[in-house]
């Protein structure tokens, strides 16, 4: 079994736990359960949305999420109010490509898809 690597909890901080939980909900179909008025715990217990004040700036990990469709997902995140950062780009082997994006918490969150 693999220990070291493998994602096992993200937390993505909010000022508007409620927005971010709708957000999040809609660009990746997630279904959340109300712990407490704070945070919420995502479908399957790997993620989560906290209450943070003032959301975490500066360097940061990034993590990605896969979509089916790279192009769909960046324009839902427009309609949903969120902003790209870095548009499509080829991961270097002209079948998959990422791009970033901020939530409006500020938040940057990584996409990415097959060819």
């Amino acid at each position: 079994m693999q220990t070291t690597g493998t994602l096992v909890h993200f937390s993505i901080p909010a000022a508007d736990v409620s927005e971010a939980v709708e957000f999040y909900g809609k660009l990746f179909g997630w279904k959340f359960q109300k712990m407490t008025d704070t945070y919420y715990l995502a479908e399957g217990g790997v993620g989560s949305i906290s209450l943070e004040k003032e959301p975490v700036s500066g360097t940061m990990p990034i993590l990605y999420f896969s979509v089916s469709n790279l192009d769909l997902g960046l324009e839902l995140v427009e309609k949903l109010g969120g902003k790209i950062v870095l548009q499509k780009t080829d991961a270097g082997d002209g079948k998959s490509f990422f791009a970033t994006f901020a939530d409006k918490n500020g938040n940057i969150i990584g996409l990415w898809s097959k060819a």
